[in-house]
């Protein structure tokens, strides 16, 4: 019998064999996975999109296996543990993932299967070999590289609303220039169900905290963590306030919707209604 750290390493194999076929038989019947969205759902319906499309997409993967170790946690079930690199190459789209994957195994009739897979994702950083220990750059948890990268995007922003205030163009002016151009990017055709949702999915990726408190289909509501503004700024809240408020708005009003922002002092609400 394989041990449960042969079972994931064939298991990796059969991704890097295309043996799309076969990998269903590697899940139990009740097999859950966690960490597409957060949720827990069907591991094999899960999957089974997944690997359809990869029948004709997936030119090639590859799966290398940092370390991995095991922890039994009762007579017939094991937790493997892994951290791996997985490079896939979808018909030329070629993406590297770092990956920490966890896997509940239970065995029936001295066979493993996975009951639970949970894997948290991040995209790696990666130190050539002729790099000094010294000198290794480590990698840092997708939640930190986020907030870091949200906290760079308001910096950005910040630079250009003051370089634009000192040469006579205020940021609400601005904002309305911006969302004029921006604007014009938008499907139309799309309408107003089209700009609330790309809105919602837009939120959590411009604020390390969004709430929606509304949604309906004349109606979205949001509470997002407003931008720091660094006192090395020479620019206020409401400068930035004022520059979002413009831009979003222009796109909101081409889209068929009202946009309205406002701050509390630390959070901005933002109110799109369809006309």
């Amino acid at each position: 019998m394989k041990s449960a750290e042969d079972f994931v390493r064939g298991y990796f194999k059969l991704f890097e064999e295309k043996k799309w076929d076969i990998i269903p038989d590697m899940y139990a019947e009740d097999g859950q996975v966690i960490g597409f969205g957060n949720k827990i759902m069907s591991l094999s319906e899960t999957m089974k999109p997944v690997l359809e499309r990869n029948k004709t997409e997936m030119t090639a993967e590859t799966i290398n296996i940092e370390w991995i170790q095991t922890k039994p946690t009762g007579s017939n079930t094991a937790l493997v543990t892994t951290k791996y690199f997985d490079m896939t190459n979808r018909s030329g789209n070629i993406r590297i993932t770092e990956n920490i994957g966890n896997f509940l195994l239970e065995k029936n009739d001295d066979t493993w299967k996975i009951k639970m897979w949970i894997n948290n994702p991040n995209f790696p950083v990666i130190n050539s070999e002729n790099i000094e220990a010294k000198y290794r750059v480590s990698n840092s948890p997708a939640s930190n590289k986020f907030a870091a990268s949200v906290s760079s995007s308001n910096g950005f922003e910040c630079c250009m609303i003051e370089y634009f205030k000192k040469n006579g163009i205020s940021p609400a002016e601005l904002g309305k220039i911006v969302g004029i151009r921006y604007a014009a990017t938008w499907d139309k055709s799309v309408g107003y169900e089209g700009l609330i949702s790309n809105f919602a999915g837009f939120f959590p990726i411009i604020s390390t905290y969004v709430e929606i408190l509304e949604r309906t289909d004349n109606t979205l509501k949001a509470k997002l963590l407003a931008p720091t503004i660094k006192k090395s700024w020479e620019i206020t809240r409401d400068d930035v306030l004022n520059f979002v408020q413009n831009t979003w708005f222009e796109i909101a009003d081409n889209m068929g919707s009202d946009c309205i922002v406002t701050d509390d002092g630390k959070y901005w609400t933002v109110v799109m209604n369809k006309k």
